[in-house]
């Protein structure tokens, strides 16, 4: 799978991951700061942002996925941030490839089993009538009664795109996330 990515900066490669449900744009304001010493890559993992998606979603496909994407950019021993799911996979690639990671940094996660624990996310997210909202507001307010934090609303909502008809879509791949939580 071709992952999207930006890249920008120079110096030893950085790869940054984002979490579940985020994108490369969630790293955007960091990935500019690093850039002033390494050349950084912001990775859209499979079924988020602007990469392809998938109906698979699971730790091993998405460690395949940074393999893939490290060998087919000819990147050499990158350091490697990941936040959350990005640090789950991080730490696999780590685990799997340890000769082709210099240093690696996990935000926000242990290797360790997590129950699940978005249900309340997933049900709001898959209960929006995409088809039917006029506005962002309009899917703030039907999200609401499943997401209270407005802070946790807007990241959510970073994920509503537009097609190019104007009507609203998801960016990421709510179902193959959805169907495959528990993995």
């Amino acid at each position: 799978m071709k992952l999207f990515h930006r890249v920008s900066g120079q110096g030893h490669p950085l790869i940054i991951l984002h979490g579940l449900l985020g994108s490369s744009d969630n790293w955007y304001s960091l990935a500019k700061s690093f850039s002033q010493h390494t050349t950084v890559y912001l990775v859209d993992q499979r079924n988020h942002g602007q990469s392809p998606h998938s109906d698979e979603l699971n730790y091993p496909i998405l460690v395949d996925d940074l393999h893939a994407f490290i060998q087919e950019n000819k990147i050499q021993k990158p350091d490697i941030i990941g936040h959350s799911m990005g640090g789950k996979v991080a730490m696999g690639f780590a685990l799997k490839y340890p000769d082709l990671v210099r240093k690696l940094i996990v935000v926000d996660i242990v290797p360790k089993d997590y129950p699940v624990h978005h249900d309340a996310i997933l049900e709001g997210l898959t209960s929006l009538r995409i088809a039917e909202l006029k506005s962002r507001t309009d899917a703030d307010d039907q999200l609401a009664r499943y997401v209270p934090d407005e802070s946790v609303r807007q990241f959510l909502l970073k994920n509503l795109g537009r097609n190019s008809n104007q009507e609203f879509e998801w960016k990421m791949n709510l179902k193959a996330i959805d169907n495959n939580i528990e993995k």
